[in-house]
């Protein structure tokens, strides 16, 4: 096992598989005392003990709590007995270094057996098979469409029947004092500007008529509505 982050040692992300927190069973191979491991490209020495296992290429820092979880896993009464002992590496979560939330790898004691005396928010709370969720970036609001003026709105209509649509749309909007003159004056200049080849010549007075009576019944249900 290597880690994708190209760690020499064991860090809590390296317990994700396929998006979920997991366990991780090592074997000791060797406990390596302070200042024999070299870190940062072989420029400085490790000064902590660490462990290697069978199965990784990575370390495990091992500072006093792990110390103390290794002897109530395996049960070993010195340091050197640790090698060839096996043990699980877990996920908790905890608020560490200054900051909240911080995932840190812990060893497993097995369910039967006796804990040290840790306080649990030193422990954290354990992860494992819990999703893990990625940061979501916030994202820009959608642009807003900037509001087109009714001559534009008007220019986009292909046919008769668009504008004619465009205009109930209006019609249903519009306040109760608005005059339908007004829209039966913008109609009759459109038709004059645009495709109306989907009505007949002589169908101009009842397409009027039709814009007029629904201004006049949207005037009515909106007077009835305030009454």
């Amino acid at each position: 096992m290597k880690s994708d982050f190209g760690s020499a040692f064991l860090r809590a992300e390296d317990l994700i598989q396929h998006g979920v927190w997991s366990e991780l069973n090592l074997t000791i191979k060797e406990a390596h005392p302070p200042d024999t491991l070299k870190i940062k490209d072989g420029k400085e020495w490790l000064d902590k003990e660490a462990l290697s296992f069978v199965e990784s290429d990575q370390y495990l820092v091992m500072g006093k709590l792990n110390w103390r979880l290794l002897r109530y896993a395996t049960g070993i009464e010195s340091k050197e007995e640790a090698v060839g002992q096996t043990l699980i590496l877990y996920a908790a979560r905890g608020d560490w270094f200054g900051e909240k939330g911080v995932a840190a790898l812990r060893i497993r004691i097995p369910k039967e057996g006796v804990r040290p005396n840790v306080k649990k928010n030193i422990m954290g709370t354990d992860i494992t098979g819990q999703r893990f969720h990625k940061p979501v970036a916030p994202q820009a609001p959608p642009p807003v469409a900037p509001k087109r003026t009714a001559t534009e709105q008007i220019n986009d209509c292909q046919t008769g029947a668009e504008l004619l649509e465009l205009l109930r749309k209006w019609i249903k909007a519009a306040p109760v004092h608005t005059a339908p003159e007004k829209w039966l004056g913008i109609a009759a200049d459109s038709m004059t500007k645009i495709d109306t080849s989907d009505y007949h010549e002589d169908a101009l007075d009842s397409y009027i008529q039709e814009i007029n009576n629904n201004a006049q019944l949207t005037i009515h249900e909106q007077t009835q509505g305030k009454s």
